[in-house]
């Protein structure tokens, strides 16, 4: 640490000032010995912290809509055409699914990720949407008139 600074480098931080040779900080350490922490160590931190991250539990949701085709969103993004059978998602998180076609009333789902047997679990397991037209269901009744004669009246 005792490194003589150029001029214009001071720095009041509780890192050693930034060399302009070497840019990455000389970080002190629990047992008061000095590091160096370089791009490679800042690298594969990086890494580490991204695989924690992607480590999370994968539940694979199947879908069944009806009627087909429809376009699905899930947590606000669109999925592809293909493979929309199945959807892998991560399970220690809610998602929301959106069901939209046209002419038909739009419909929402909510997977909810909950503890079973110290592992998290979306629930609802599978997803099955039936969207309802937007006039509703007809009935398919017929009505026939016919005409009545008027009889006089007493």
């Amino acid at each position: 640490m005792g490194r003589a600074q150029p001029a214009g480098l001071e720095s009041s931080s509780p890192l050693e000032p930034v060399d302009p040779v070497d840019p990455w900080p000389r970080v002190s350490m629990l047992l008061g010995e000095d590091r160096v922490i370089g791009k490679y160590g800042f690298w594969a931190l990086g890494v580490l912290v991204c695989g924690f991250m992607a480590c999370a539990p994968v539940q694979r949701v199947p879908i069944t809509v009806e009627p087909v085709p429809v376009t699905i969103f899930v947590d606000g993004r669109r999925l592809p055409e293909a493979g929309r059978q199945t959807v892998e998602l991560k399970a220690n998180r809610g998602h929301v699914f959106q069901f939209e076609k046209e002419g038909y009333r739009s419909q929402q789902v909510v997977l909810v990720s909950r503890e079973w047997e110290g592992h998290a679990h979306l629930q609802p397991e599978d997803i099955f949407v039936q969207l309802i037209p937007l006039e509703g269901r007809k009935p398919e009744i017929e009505v026939g008139l016919e005409a009545i004669e008027e009889r006089g009246t007493k």
